[in-house]
This record gives C-alpha cells, sequence and structure tokens, in this order.
C-alpha cells in the first residue's frame, strides 16, 4: 500500500505501522506499540505435548498480551496429527494464569489461528472449572464428551484481571450467522463423526 501511495503521491509523508488481526503476530505487533517485555512459560499444546509459548507485559507493567495460537496454534501440529475432538484450549488458561500471577490489571487474548474448537472448555477447566456429567463424574475432555455435561462448577479461588479479546470476525454459535463448523472443523482435520462436534456440543450445552 505505502508503495502505491508513493508512486501516485511522491511527496506524501507516510508512516507505516503494522496491523494484526488477532492471530499470529499480533502480540508482537502490540507488544511494540505499547512497549514490553517478553515473558515465557511451558504449557500444553493443542494435543498435550508441552510447548513453550511467550507473551508480552507492558512496559508499565499494567497489561499482558498474548495470542491463543501461541499455545494451542494450527501451525504448531501437523495435518495428520490434526483432530478437533481431542484438541483442547487448555494451554491459554496456563498462559492466562501466568500472566496473572504477575499482577496486571488487564489481559489481551488474540483468539485467531487456534487449533482447537472446544468453546474453550479446556482453558476454563486450567482455570480451575469442572464440567461434570448426571452422574458427577468429570467429563473426559474431548470436545464430543460435551453432549453429556449437565453441570458446571465454578472455582471459588479465581482471581483473575479484566480480559479482553481480539479478533476480527463476529462468528455467532447459533442463528442465521452462525460460524461454519463443517469448514472450521476441516481446517483444524476431521476424523469420521468428530467433524462438527465442537458446534453440536457447545449448543447442546
Amino acid at each position: 500500500m505505502a508503495a502505491g501511495l508513493r508512486e501516485r503521491l511522491p511527496d506524501a509523508d507516510i508512516a507505516v505501522v503494522p496491523v494484526a488481526d488477532g492471530g499470529e503476530g499480533t502480540a508482537e505487533v502490540l507488544c511494540r506499540a505499547a512497549g514490553g517485555i517478553w515473558h515465557h512459560c511451558d504449557v500444553a499444546g493443542a494435543n498435550g505435548a508441552t510447548v513453550r509459548a511467550r507473551y508480552c507485559i507492558t512496559t508499565d507493567n499494567s497489561r499482558a498480551i498474548l495470542e491463543s495460537s501461541e499455545a494451542v496454534g494450527l501451525w504448531r501440529i501437523s495435518p495428520e496429527g490434526r483432530d478437533p475432538d481431542v484438541a483442547s484450549s487448555f494451554g491459554v488458561g496456563e498462559m492466562l494464569l501466568d500472566a496473572a500471577r504477575r499482577y496486571v490489571s488487564e489481559i489481551i487474548v488474540g483468539l485467531g489461528g487456534s487449533g482447537t474448537n472446544d468453546g474453550g472448555v479446556g482453558m476454563a477447566r486450567a482455570l480451575g472449572f469442572r464440567f461434570l456429567d448426571s452422574f458427577g463424574d468429570e467429563l473426559n475432555g474431548r470436545v464430543s464428551g460435551l453432549l453429556r455435561l449437565v453441570r458446571i462448577v465454578r472455582p471459588s479461588t479465581l482471581r483473575l484481571p479484566r480480559i479482553t479479546i481480539a479478533a476480527d470476525v463476529r462468528n455467532p454459535l447459533l442463528g442465521r450467522r452462525r460460524r461454519d463448523a463443517g469448514v472450521r472443523d476441516t481446517k483444524r482435520g476431521r476424523r469420521g463423526a468428530a467433524g462438527g462436534a465442537g458446534t453440536r456440543a457447545c449448543a447442546f450445552s
């Protein structure tokens, strides 16, 4: 864009500013703009393997800026290893807890680029929420298991700062403008009945 403007307006004063959409690169852009320091933590990737993720704390220590894709990004999973029924956002919750321990007043979370389709249930489990079936037993963590969800137990000691999400789309779960679960599950990998389970389970819950 800058090159095109310079060609037509050679005397224009142009300032080039990076833009991000909530996916990969969002924390980098915001950290550079606000000024900050990178911190690292070991968290669970989408398929459960430990990964090294990073997030930014602004220099005034008021905000943490993180990306869900750092922990559970689709880029971390090989095409043959993608299974939307198993992939979990647990690592995002671990990142939130790590950032909250630094006493920031706000956490900004970029949602794009995730390799999960669990509606944030994995993230909530990392924060201490419990998801129970009709027998009072904990669900097994699979997305399809949410179809048996009867009760959610909130942790009594959870304390988090204000959380702001960064996303470039509005995708309602249900209704005429709902997200296209088939497309999203195919992107994240589909195995038989697992395709679309995320939306069906979350809608049922």
